[in-house]
């Protein structure tokens, strides 16, 4: 997955203006793998962030990057509450 993005990243040339989101817990390091601007969250509240970062610069690119557990289990009402709000990626 990381090469996958990476390359999704670069392929859209994109990746000056990214900020990725990556919350404490197994996907912590994925600052590592990416240059681009990253952000840590607290465990389970990556799609939280990611929606402010979003709405305060809307012309970046903003993805969370997030383990099976922060993302479906600890941050499910996270993830359920950023589908409500529907913001937009234009």
């Amino acid at each position: 997955m990381h090469r996958i993005i990476a390359e999704v990243l670069e392929e859209l040339g994109v990746d000056d203006r990214t900020i990725g989101v990556s919350p404490v817990g197994c996907a912590v390091m994925a600052y590592d793998y990416f240059d681009v601007d990253f952000v840590e969250a607290a465990h389970g509240r990556a799609p939280a962030c990611a929606t402010g970062i979003k709405r305060v610069w809307p012309d970046k690119v903003v993805f969370s990057y997030q383990g099976d557990g922060d993302l479906a289990a600890i941050g499910t009402c996270e993830t359920i509450h950023t589908c409500n709000r529907t913001v937009s990626t234009a």
